[in-house]
């Protein structure tokens, strides 16, 4: 269902602001959005859910750590006469 709805735009401080409407925010299933500015106007959307830092552990114990062939290519810099000293 789409609705449309008219909002002023305040001053908060040094920025604007739009009040949501009640209906519009308590439907809203996060407290985060991104705001798109597109040639129509803006598009707000939820946010995406980052991990909180409390969970990166596990989710680096996860990736993938094994031999990466495509580095393989940067050992020639080894030998390309540019050594200290």
């Amino acid at each position: 269902m789409q609705k449309t709805y008219r909002v002023r735009i305040t001053q908060i401080g040094a920025s604007k602001a739009i009040r949501l409407p009640k209906e519009l925010a308590s439907s809203l299933s996060t407290t985060e959005v991104i705001l798109e500015q597109t040639v129509d106007g803006i598009l707000m959307k939820p946010a995406p859910v980052i991990s909180p830092l409390s969970q990166w552990t596990a989710i680096f114990a996860r990736a993938d750590t094994g031999a990466n062939p495509e580095f393989n290519d940067w050992n020639i810099t080894l030998h390309d006469g540019l050594e200290e000293g």
